[in-house]
């Protein structure tokens, strides 16, 4: 009275249910393996010495090698204005000796001398910044979508990336 695509109809379903029934029964058993699992995580969550230990540990060290960092930054500092201070002073007691001894007796005036540090002059990078947030590439592959939706905004490039960003189709 059923035809054979009945039987295997019939048959497919029921090896699905059973399939089903075995994974829902897998899980199951399963479950109270997680609750254990989580409640003793819980109980290890309290134990919070040890971490605080080691965040104490690596902030204090942190702490003193930004000291030394700042202490070796002050002395170079210190020790470039005072290169260039001692180079102004060799240069203006060499004038002032060849200013003497040209003049020869004539009284020199003392010219007051305000030292500041050299101006350094940084010049600009030779390759243009990137900027991070603009994308290497678009896909502006032809796609399905909604009677809504705006074609005209999928293939923009962001303002300021148009030298960086690129259209694929």
């Amino acid at each position: 009275m059923f035809g054979d695509s009945h039987k295997k109809l019939l048959l497919m379903k029921i090896s699905v249910s059973v399939l089903a029934l075995g994974l829902f029964l897998l899980w199951s058993f399963n479950l109270k393996n997680i609750w254990n699992l989580s409640s003793q995580t819980a109980k290890n969550s309290n134990d919070t010495s040890a971490w605080e230990v080691l965040r104490n540990d690596v902030s204090r060290t942190m702490a003193m090698a930004r000291g030394q960092f700042n202490q070796i930054s002050d002395t170079q500092e210190e020790a470039s204005a005072n290169q260039g201070q001692d180079f102004l002073l060799d240069v203006l007691a060499t004038a002032r000796q060849t200013v003497a001894s040209t003049t020869g007796t004539t009284s020199i005036e003392i010219i007051p001398v305000i030292i500041s540090p050299p101006i350094v002059n940084i010049p600009p990078p030779a390759t243009p910044i990137k900027n991070i947030n603009c994308p290497d590439w678009i896909n502006c592959m032809p796609t399905v979508v909604g009677t809504n939706d705006n074609m005209s905004s999928i293939c923009q490039v962001p303002v300021g990336c148009e030298g960086i960003t690129q259209i694929a189709y």
